[in-house]
């Protein structure tokens, strides 16, 4: 499935004549959706919804720079959120080893 979303942006170049610098978040894309139709096949969401969600808003962010939706450069809104982004990731994962680890440690301390 992961060969579709270069297919379809190909697709798009040729029939909009809209250039790869419009088209790049949909490579972003990618991880995100191999792991949409992979949790569809098996029926299984809870595993893949991190990659989902993080290659999701990702894509989602660089598509703002890219679309130029902002009058003005689109890396001033972009950047910033993209940093704030992957700095919550970044906490978010630190605290769930955390919280994991502090689980294991007073599991451990039961037996």
């Amino acid at each position: 499935m992961a060969f579709f979303v270069p297919a379809l942006t190909e697709v798009i170049e040729k029939t909009t004549g809209a250039g790869y610098q419009h088209l790049y978040p949909m490579y972003i894309a990618i991880p995100a959706v191999a792991s949409l139709f992979t949790a569809i096949g098996f029926r299984n969401f809870k595993p893949h919804l991190p990659v989902i969600v993080f290659f999701g808003i990702l894509s989602v962010l660089f598509a703002f720079q890219s679309s130029q939706i902002f009058s003005f450069n689109g890396w001033l809104v972009a950047a910033p959120s993209i940093i704030v982004f992957i700095g919550l990731c970044i906490m978010f994962v630190a605290l769930r080893s955390y919280k994991n680890k502090k689980d294991t440690d007073e599991d451990s301390k039961l037996d």
